[in-house]
């Protein structure tokens, strides 16, 4: 007789895994069996079909102590909940099939965002999620049965996210996005557990499959010329996203803490920015200074509403603002979306004026994305002689510089560095773009005696 199993003989097995799949039975419970391999480490409950005599393994979690995964003591209680069902003459596997045998793709991962994520997940986590599913999951799944999902279908779609896109000439058609690829497996693996424990798919296609090779550290920095050709490139694209891309230069911070920003954040008066901790990365409040050029942006972006767009125009402020709480919003109702469009339109723009200024035709970009301005702005505030710890202030990170015991005393938040540092880099960004080009030379007119 199978003897019992007990915490100590689950770690055990998790610390030295078999290199093959093994089937151990647990001693305390009949029908219940713990499946242990190299990727698996999951509950079945074995039972013969009351309607067909057929053995069946019936798959009813992975392993693990914080649900939506069993512990041991949670694996028994489904175990015998199953084996209840099996001697009232029912197959457990009947009410799950009759639950879930039409739910799409789409319905599946609404479910999933809302019953799991948005009660075990902070609000931008649950925005990342939601975003991921909206651009990488439903455009190539949405309308398919859940159930109809195999380790084929999971493998391709990873792949495709992570390798390089090709067109029918062999030309490059759109870069391989290894860390989004890695993201995504993420996702799928938590969900498809999700979905296995709640009976929703009766065996997870997500075993054994491989992470994706691990993304390179990104090092791209537009240079001096290509940050040029960005700004040129957003006056022309204009509002929201081309907005966007400016204030993502000028602040340093993340994609989505920019866009999704509410009014509320801001006190244009004391040109300070001040980002809740529940929507920053690290969930730690950004109290981030605005230089001028930041407050003069803010100040000509037009407030949608809900029943007058797009008939405010730049600058033009409605009586009912608060209806629509974001600083980028296309609908009064949710932030911006659709990067992936306006990304591909800056980039057509910004070339356009690249081979334009120098007469190069046949002129090409390096691939960049709208993260690398965070980069960019670091970098260049890192250039101008800016202190590390106050850049990594900017950044809203934990310093490598002020660590350990120091760190804990250190509750300065740099308030006045981080102003300084800002407004150097958008003086800097105006000396680049060519924005204060023409204030230069009438400043140094008139100390000439010069008429400008």
């Amino acid at each position: 007789m199978a003897e019992a199993l007990t915490q100590k003989k689950i770690d055990a097995l998790s610390a030295k895994r078999p290199a093959s799949k093994r089937e151990v039975p647990d001693g305390g419970q009949s029908g219940l069996y713990l499946i242990v391999g190299p990727r698996a480490f999951k509950w079945i409950v074995r039972y013969r079909s009351p309607a067909t005599g057929e053995n069946v393994k019936l798959a009813i979690g992975d392993y693990g102590p914080a649900k939506p995964k069993l512990g041991l003591h949670d694996a028994r209680k489904a175990a015998e909940g199953t084996l209840r069902l099996v001697r009232q003459g029912q197959d457990p596997r009947d009410g799950r099939d009759a639950a879930a045998a039409d739910l799409t793709i789409a319905d599946a991962f609404a479910d999933f965002v809302k019953r799991y994520a948005m009660k075990e997940n902070k609000p931008s986590t649950v925005a990342d999620t939601q975003a991921f599913i909206n651009r990488e999951i439903s455009p190539k799944w949405g309308k398919r049965r859940i159930r109809s999902i195999t380790r084929h279908d999971i493998v391709k779609l990873i792949d495709g996210i992570a390798e390089d896109q090709l067109d029918s000439e062999g030309k490059l058609r759109q870069a391989g996005r290894p860390q989004s690829a890695v993201r995504v497996r993420a996702l799928l693996s938590k969900a498809f557990s999700w979905f296995a424990a709640k009976g929703i798919v009766s065996e997870n296609p997500f075993r054994d499959i491989e992470v994706p090779a691990a993304p390179r550290a990104r090092d791209r920095v537009l240079s001096e010329d290509e940050i040029r050709w960005l700004w040129s490139a957003t006056a022309t694209v204009g509002w929201p996203f081309g907005d966007l891309a400016r204030l993502l230069l000028l602040t340093a911070q993340r994609r989505d803490e920019v866009a999704a920003a509410e009014w509320r954040e801001f006190s244009i008066t004391d040109a300070i920015w001040s980002i809740p901790p529940e929507r920053t990365k690290n969930g730690r409040r950004q109290v981030l200074p605005l230089a001028p050029q930041v407050t003069k942006i803010l100040a000509g972006l037009p407030r949608v509403v809900a029943h007058a767009l797009p008939s405010v125009k730049p600058g033009e402020h409605s009586k009912v603002d608060e209806e629509n709480p974001f600083v980028l919003s296309t609908n009064a109702e949710t932030p911006i979306s659709g990067y992936s469009r306006a990304k591909k339109k800056i980039d057509e723009n910004m070339l356009a004026v690249a081979r334009k200024e120098t007469a190069n035709p046949e002129l090409s970009i390096e691939p960049w994305t709208l993260h690398d301005l965070r980069r960019t702005a670091a970098s260049g505030m890192a250039g101008l002689g800016i202190a590390v710890h106050v850049v990594e202030a900017v950044l809203n990170h934990k310093s490598g510089v002020i660590s350990g015991v120091a760190a804990i005393y250190n509750r300065h938040d740099y308030a006045r560095e981080k102003r300084q540092a800002l407004e150097a880099w958008a003086n800097r960004l105006d000396e680049i773009v060519g924005a204060g080009t023409r204030q230069n030379v009438v400043a140094l007119a008139l100390r000439t005696g010069e008429r400008a």
